[in-house]
């Protein structure tokens, strides 16, 4: 009898266990890390010699890695994501809210003008070193953009903050972009 309940339990947890990470959301990239390294400084508002400040954060990847979207939005696809090195693109997301979100450095995998859903794959990264100096560490470029406000917001919170920060008890990767947008105008109250 102890062999079938054995069984049994593990049978559930199992499907317990499936059915958690079947309904997990996707970050943008895995693992989160922000770049840091002797070409500079990957995080918002970091110092850029002659271009004044980082306005979004860099994230580390592998080239080819997968991009998720974090927002669910419309789709412009950014055809020269460095304007003096071609062949570099991104995706610009709009979403609720008046929130714009541009991720640079990946070869699209969506649709100029196309509507995406948050976690879903947007593109693959691009090798940036190629374009720089091979001591970069490689990565994709983040921004978030308040369109109603004309101001750059600082991303590092919505994807590295702590597991509860809206008020209504979501985790990060759970709000909306209206939530975010209000996380964001209160985080120094």
């Amino acid at each position: 009898m102890k062999k079938k309940t054995l069984l049994i339990a593990t049978g559930i947890a199992a499907t317990v266990a499936g059915l958690f990470a079947f309904n997990r959301k996707k970050s943008i990239v895995s693992p989160l890390k922000i770049r840091v390294d002797s070409q500079g400084n990957g995080n918002f508002g970091a110092s850029r010699t002659g271009f004044g400040k980082h306005y979004g954060i860099d994230l580390v990847v592998t080239e080819g890695q997968k991009v998720y979207a974090p927002f669910s939005g419309s789709v412009n696809i950014i055809e020269n994501a460095l304007s003096d090195k071609k062949g570099y693109k991104g995706v610009r997301i709009f979403a609720e809210n008046n929130l714009q979100i541009d991720v640079l450095y990946i070869i699209p995998a969506v649709a100029n003008n196309s509507i995406v859903k948050k976690g879903q794959l947007i593109g693959y990264a691009q090798n940036i070193t190629k374009a720089y100096n091979q001591s970069m560490l490689n990565h994709i470029h983040v921004e978030h953009y308040d369109r109603a406000k004309s101001i750059f917001l600082n991303p590092t919170d919505y994807y590295f903050g702590s597991i509860l920060t809206a008020s209504s008890g979501k985790t990060y990767l759970e709000m909306t972009p209206e939530e975010y947008a209000n996380y964001v105008a209160h985080q120094f109250e």
